[in-house]
């Protein structure tokens, strides 16, 4: 039978998302589903009988490229204790460092989904990495994307970053979160929102949609520059 749930609530995971999950014969190109559904996860099915879809070894599980940035999915042991912004520095032997940023975290399946800026990629999909976890790009104001939980949620970028940055909105609507993601070109909305992100590749473009910023704003913010 056609799975009629793939990718709705009932199949929650990145995997499905990205059309990466091994456990699952649509996501693998057969034309029907094969697994006998059964009404859960069958990643999660998986892992519950000690199958694991993916290998032990930390890895690079899928590539997006965009028109300035790559977006990458990670399979990492530590994914969980990941906060949006945290940086993290991947290796992979003959091969020079990738510097990415969390977007969002898959905790139950050990993925993080990182955006890369600039021309890439030079790492190979599933072969093991080495990963060091550094700073967070949005320093000390990280505090405020780590529970958006009931918030609403602001995001402006560059035009050209936007297609990129669906993750992230997504990730802090899975928090509880009410989300826009805004192109710093377009007219600031009537009413300010609870945070406020902003994320540019030019400090200038930045600076001058600032000055539209109402007077008195009570709002959190928090910036993060690309470049």
């Amino acid at each position: 039978m056609f799975c009629e749930t793939l990718a709705r609530d009932a199949c929650p995971c990145v995997l499905a998302d990205i059309d990466q999950c091994r456990c699952c014969s649509l996501l693998m190109g057969k034309e029907f589903c094969q697994c006998d559904y059964p009404g859960v996860c069958v990643y999660e099915k998986q892992r519950w009988e000690e199958k694991q879809p993916l290998s032990a070894h930390d890895q690079v599980v899928a590539v997006f490229p965009f028109q300035t940035t790559t977006g990458a999915v990670l399979h990492w042991g530590k994914s969980a204790l990941l906060t949006p912004g945290d940086t993290l520095v991947l290796h992979q032997t003959g091969q020079e460092p990738v510097s990415g940023v969390v977007l969002q975290t898959y905790p139950e399946q050990q993925l993080a989904y990182l955006l890369i800026t600039g021309h890439f990629f030079a790492l190979s999909l599933g072969a093991p990495i080495t990963i060091k976890q550094e700073h967070n790009v949005f320093g000390n104001d990280a505090v405020h994307l780590s529970n958006t939980a009931g918030q609403s949620v602001l995001i402006f970028t560059d035009t050209d970053l936007l297609p990129a940055l669906t993750t992230l909105s997504d990730g802090l609507k899975k928090q509880g979160a009410h989300v826009q993601l805004l192109s710093l070109n377009e007219n600031w909305p009537a009413e300010m929102a609870d945070l406020l992100i902003f994320i540019s590749q030019n400090k200038e473009t930045l600076s001058q949609a600032l000055k539209h910023l109402p007077l008195r704003n009570k709002s959190h913010s928090a910036f993060w520059f690309t470049k």
